[in-house]
């Protein structure tokens, strides 16, 4: 697959979910975003616990560092296994021109979902 019909694909699935969450109760989802969790993983672990209705447990915040973390065969196995991080935030720049000829593909989506190009 290129990177237009990637990029295609993901504005397709990020614009239904979009529509799903303009349509739902907000009291049937629960959106974080990753920057929220990395800023404060306290405050957005505890919101996303009540949200389930579940109590709150000090473990979920070295959830990271359980060894019964299993990820096989995964690219990102080395982040599954790390806190929340700042260096994963942005990181998308790094491509940023590789990505341009894809910005009107994607810019709508993200400006929907709060992101600045």
């Amino acid at each position: 697959m290129d990177l237009e019909t990637a990029a295609k694909r993901l504005a397709r699935v990020m614009r239904y979910w979009i529509r799903l969450r303009e349509m739902a109760p907000a009291s049937s989802w629960h959106e974080v975003k990753y920057e929220q969790l990395v800023e404060n993983p306290e405050v957005e672990l505890r919101r996303t616990c009540e949200f389930l209705n579940l109590p709150w447990n000090e473990d979920a915040l070295a959830y990271h560092a359980r060894q019964s973390v299993v990820v096989h065969n995964a690219p990102t196995y080395a982040d599954v296994r790390r806190a929340p991080h700042r260096a994963a935030v942005g990181r998308w720049q790094r491509y940023e021109k590789r990505i341009s000829p894809l910005r009107k593909i994607l810019e709508p989506v993200m400006q929907d979902l709060g992101y600045a190009w």
